[in-house]
C-alpha cells in the first residue's frame, strides 16, 4: 500500500542482498533475525576476498585502468610488470574497492604513460604483502614439489599442507589466505584439519 493510499497493490519483487558478515554467526549472537535470514538465504553466490583469488588482480586492474583512461585523459596508461606484481602480492584489506581506488590514485599520480610502484597510494606502496605469493599463472616451491598456481585448489591445499607438515597457519600463509579461510576450505573439500 502506497503512503497515503487506501488501495493494496500486488507487486512482484526480487531482493538481492550482499554482506561480508557470517549471517549464521550473527543469528547465533542475536544480531540478525533468524526468520529474515531464512527468507533471503536462497540462491547464494560466495565471492572470496581478493587476496584469495590473486589471479583476478591483473584482470581487475586492467579493467579499472581502462575505465580511468577517458576521465583522466591519459589514453596510453599501462602497468609496469613490477607494479602489477606488487598489486598481486599486496594483501588488499579493503578488497576490490581498495584496488579500484589504488588504480584511480595511480592514474592521477602517474607522470608518464607507465604506472610504477611509486604511483600507488602510500598504504599500497608500503603496505602488508602476503608471504611467498605466486604470480598469476606462475609457480612456487612447496618443499621438494613445485606447485603450479593453475593446479586445482584442493591439490594445491593438500600439497602445501604436506609441505607445512600439517601446520595450518603456515600453509595458509604460503597460500596467501587467512587461517579462518584456510580452515573453511579444508572443510569444503572434506580435508581433515588434524593430519594423521
Amino acid at each position: 500500500m502506497r503512503v497515503g493510499d487506501t488501495r493494496v497493490r500486488r507487486i512482484d519483487v526480487r531482493i538481492v542482498a550482499a554482506t561480508n558478515r557470517d549471517l549464521s554467526e550473527a543469528v547465533a549472537e542475536g544480531n540478525f533475525r533468524e526468520d529474515l535470514l531464512y527468507r533471503i538465504r536462497v540462491g547464494r553466490v560466495v565471492v572470496p576476498p581478493l587476496r584469495e583469488r590473486r589471479e583476478d588482480i591483473p584482470l581487475l586492474a586492467a579493467s579499472f585502468l581502462a575505465e580511468q583512461r577517458f576521465p583522466s585523459g591519459k589514453a596510453a596508461l599501462s602497468l609496469a610488470p613490477e607494479a602489477e606484481q606488487h598489486l598481486v602480492s599486496y594483501s588488499w584489506p579493503g578488497n576490490v574497492r581498495e584496488l579500484k581506488a589504488a588504480i584511480e590514485y595511480a592514474t592521477i599520480s602517474a607522470k608518464g604513460p607507465v604506472i610504477g610502484i611509486d604511483d600507488f597510494p602510500p598504504e599500497v606502496r608500503s603496505g602488508p604483502a602476503t608471504e611467498d605469493v605466486p604470480s598469476p599463472g606462475g609457480r612456487f616451491d612447496a618443499g621438494e614439489r613445485v606447485i603450479d598456481s593453475a593446479t586445482d585448489e584442493k591439490t594445491r591445499i593438500l600439497a602445501v599442507l604436506e609441505w607445512a607438515e600439517g601446520n595450518r597457519a603456515r600453509a595458509a600463509r604460503k597460500l596467501g589466505m587467512s587461517r579462518a579461510t584456510f580452515d573453511r576450505r579444508l572443510d569444503e573439500f572434506g580435508i581433515p584439519r588434524k593430519r594423521p
